[in-house]
């Protein structure tokens, strides 16, 4: 995935950045949103899928993961993010993802919809002036 951005400025400036994050959400959406515990080696059923896709255009690059579990609720998105921000938060063991999807994400947009799929997309600029503000959007059903 991130070949497809070699050479660009994005990928030179926060190349690390969007692997991490890529890593978080793609490792959310095999072990938390299947009921695995981490580090666990996994093979995932027929019925446990992860879907991702990514691209690029002219202004941005961006990656869509889906789990077909539906298990995340907006209100954990929330939760998660808001205890990472916390001082209680600073020695959590887990739980950062989201909250590090959303310090080094452009764009964060959480789609839920309950039992059936969470699809966790990920927007990043090329150029700095799309970098006014940050929006996160939770769309759940």
């Amino acid at each position: 995935m991130l070949e497809v951005i070699q050479g660009t400025p994005i990928y030179d400036k926060r190349g690390n950045n969007i692997r991490m994050i890529f890593e978080e959400i793609a490792s959310n959406a095999i072990y938390h949103a299947h009921g695995y515990d981490k580090m666990q080696d996994v093979t995932l059923k027929d019925d446990e899928v992860v879907i991702v896709e990514y691209g690029l255009d002219d202004e941005r690059f961006g990656f869509s993961v889906v789990d077909h579990s539906g298990r995340l609720t907006k209100e954990i998105v929330l939760k998660k993010i808001l205890r990472a921000m916390s001082k209680e938060g600073v020695y959590d063991l887990n739980g950062r993802g989201l909250f590090l999807t959303r310090s080094f994400s452009d764009r964060f947009i959480v789609n839920i919809k309950p039992n059936e799929c969470t699809e966790i997309v990920v927007l990043n600029y090329f150029h700095d002036n799309f970098k006014v503000n940050k929006p996160l959007y939770i769309n759940q059903i």
